[in-house]
């Protein structure tokens, strides 16, 4: 009996070993991390406010290491480096984002966009034609990037600042915000940032339809927006004064979150007729499946607001039972109906049609609503910036009118009979939402 008692013993202690020899290596593994991103308190050695660890019990491998990333932190907070990508940003338990967020930087050559916004049309298209390949600085912890540049940018004498965000551009896709991005870029180049369609923002705008509402209006998801936003406008750059985004079509379902963070910045919403939109998407390539439309990505992979919508609008029809028209016209609908939801609620937006474009930019929505002055120098400067194709080095021009006709005269009865159906009800409030302020009643 005694010798299965000391057995016993023995096994516990055994047992025990492992777990205290596991949890240490778990242990030391965190700290190692911890230390590498400096943010633990050390030997009096304050790096631009991020305290590093300077263990005199530590290689000289471990003090570069050190050293390196007290550069790269500075190099942050003298807007260096810019933020290009925010990572996983939502907690594995509950419906709420991290306490720590990481986030990529790296220097962006703004003057690429500045120069030629046709030619790098998107933010996707900048990163690339920047050395973000190889110089990619990763961050655990967005949030506290965000306190430290704030006190940088307040501190006296500050050579350094975060542009204000001055407008919004949301879009059905396909409709012409291309073009209303690249006409910001041009008006003022030297004072203007245009982000359009870049990473961080969507992050999380994208999530809020799949993780709904609380997610998105909750405080960690709204302090975590404003930190990226004022991260992205900081600039050393005295002349840059302004800051505008073109989000993702799909970012459009984060209108709330949008709203709750930054409720005093104007925003747009751009549209197109129906049936054009419809066949700008469904128009593929020859041997490409309708099923490659970006227009069924909801099809695809529907989301619990989007099976509401069809339980609505589908006529009884099941999801299997609608045609991939009618999912391509409900897709669209989607999009359009957040900007309807706001803009019924706040009337903080407006409302642009694709065949409006890009007359009222220059007289309406740049100097009325994001309050751009235009002058003559800022009204050529968008003519000449529509002259080139809005995505790329192409040759071809922006002609609204050939491009309409031809799609009308391309679409068949069942993008016409979807678009009837679920996708004109959107684009008649829209219409009328319109008329109201360019008739200025």
């Amino acid at each position: 009996m005694g010798a299965k008692e000391n057995n016993g013993k023995a096994r516990l202690r055994y047992q025990l070993r492992k777990i205290i020899i596991v949890a240490s290596t778990c242990i030391l593994i965190v700290v190692v991390k911890y230390l590498s991103v400096g943010r633990n308190k050390v030997d009096d050695q304050n790096v631009g406010n991020v305290n590093l660890r300077k263990n005199k019990g530590h290689s000289n491998s471990s003090e570069n290491a050190a050293k390196h990333v007290e550069h790269n932190i500075e190099k942050i907070l003298k807007a260096k480096l810019h933020l290009v990508d925010v990572f996983d940003p939502t907690a594995t338990i509950g419906v709420q984002v991290k306490d720590r967020v990481a986030a990529d930087f790296c220097h962006l050559k703004w003057e690429l966009h500045k120069s030629a916004p046709s030619q790098y049309a998107m933010f996707r298209e900048l990163v690339a034609g920047s050395p973000c390949g190889g110089e990619r600085i990763h961050i655990p912890d967005i949030g506290e990037v965000a306190r430290l540049a704030r006190e940088r940018d307040e501190a006296e004498g500050s050579t350094t600042k975060s542009m204000p965000l001055k407008g919004v551009v949301f879009h059905e896709s396909r409709v012409g915000s291309t073009l209303v991005a690249n006409s910001l870029a041009a008006s003022k180049p030297a004072n203007h940032r245009v982000y359009s369609e870049s990473s961080p923002p969507i992050s999380l705008l994208g999530l809020c339809d799949k993780m709904g509402n609380d997610f998105c209006t909750s405080p960690k998801t709204v302090t975590l927006f404003q930190d990226i936003v004022y991260l992205m406008g900081r600039t050393s750059d005295l002349a840059e004064t302004s800051m505008f985004f073109k989000i993702q079509s799909a970012g459009t379902k984060g209108m709330s979150l949008f709203r709750a963070a930054f409720p005093d910045v104007p925003w747009i919403f751009v549209y197109r007729e129906p049936v054009q939109v419809m066949m700008s998407h469904l128009a593929l390539p020859p041997g490409m499946k309708m099923t490659n439309s970006n227009c069924l990505r909801s099809y695809k992979r529907p989301s619990k607001n989007y099976k509401k919508m069809v339980a609505k609008l589908g006529g009884g029809r099941t999801m299997k039972e609608l045609s991939h028209e009618d999912h391509c016209a409900l897709h669209l609908a989607s999009i359009c109906q957040p900007s309807i939801d706001e803009q019924f609620k706040s009337q903080t937006g407006r409302m642009v049609n694709y065949a409006e474009l890009p007359g009222a930019l220059v007289d309406d929505i740049f100097p009325n609503h994001f309050g751009i002055p235009v002058t003559e120098v800022e009204r050529q400067n968008i003519e000449e910036v529509c002259t080139h194709y809005s995505k790329g080095k192409s040759d071809k021009k922006w002609n609204e009118k050939g491009d309409s006709e031809k799609k009308e005269k391309m679409a068949s009865e069942a993008v016409k009979e979807a678009s009837r159906v679920f996708l004109a009800p959107s684009y008649e409030w829209l219409e009328k939402e319109n008329r109201k302020f360019s008739s200025g009643s």
